[in-house]
């Protein structure tokens, strides 16, 4: 079986809160090789953990001595920026489903009960992990898109492959809600038909026109890509032409 470590561009971190040693052990041995996991008996040190480790995952026991995993997700809140707040999986061994959907409510994103079936916890630690990559990847592209244009006079957006606009940003204007924005806003109709003919076809292509057509539009390039964020999706770039250029 392929192991997490190989699916991601580093060794996920997760953190099992339980006061159970005996189940911190079951654990290990099942995530063993999937990831590195850390471990904390009581609320204090996995508070302490997270605020020295990025944490991709945390499994939350419900009762703890003394303690409740309820209160916890309140501190993780005010840790973490909600984007940046890692997935929590309850632990427990109470079967009633007013405990799991509280869970819920909390904003947990799993829930599993004890006795631990370590082929259920495996699958359930895996999806959680590629989810959390994915939503670091989100938040990686669209940083390095907006410095690339912030320093460039382009414009960049993203388009599915019937035209709806999933990304747009323009250095000269503020950023869109890429819902309000339509092909012919951003470049000229004519153009904005020629684009279309050939936007979807493989491969990277230069769209030339007169330049009544370009209307101010120069280098504009059309690549049609995949991404596990997007799916299939055309990315589309060019650069403002000023009138004085």
């Amino acid at each position: 079986m392929k192991l997490i470590t190989q699916e991601f561009d580093h060794t996920p971190t997760v953190l099992l809160v339980d006061d159970q040693p005996s189940v911190a052990f079951i654990v290990k041995k099942i995530l063993e090789g999937y990831c590195e996991l850390l471990y904390a008996s009581h609320l204090s040190k996995a508070h302490e953990l997270l605020i020295k480790t990025e944490v991709d995952l945390v499994l939350l026991d419900i009762e703890l001595q003394g303690e409740t995993g309820w209160n916890f997700i309140e501190q993780l809140k005010a840790i973490y920026e909600l984007s940046d707040l890692p997935p929590i999986m309850f632990i427990t061994g109470h079967t009633g489903s007013e405990i799991e959907e509280k869970a819920l409510e909390l904003g947990a994103a799993d829930f599993i009960i004890k006795p631990i079936v370590p082929a259920i916890l495996k699958m359930r630690v895996m999806n959680l992990l590629r989810i959390k990559s994915l939503d670091r990847q989100a938040v990686f592209y669209k940083n390095q898109l907006e410095d690339m244009v912030k320093h460039s006079a382009m414009v960049i957006s993203f388009w599915s492959s019937d035209w709806q606009c999933l990304y747009f940003r323009d250095s000269d204007q503020e950023e869109s809600a890429p819902n309000t924005v339509q092909l012919v806003d951003i470049i000229p109709a004519s153009l904005a038909s020629k684009v279309m003919q050939i936007g979807t076809e493989e491969g990277s292509h230069q769209v030339q026109a007169s330049s009544e057509i370009d209307d101010g539009i120069s280098g504009l390039t059309m690549t049609m890509r995949h991404s596990n964020i997007f799916g299939d999706y055309i990315f589309l770039s060019f650069t403002r032409v000023s009138e004085t250029a």
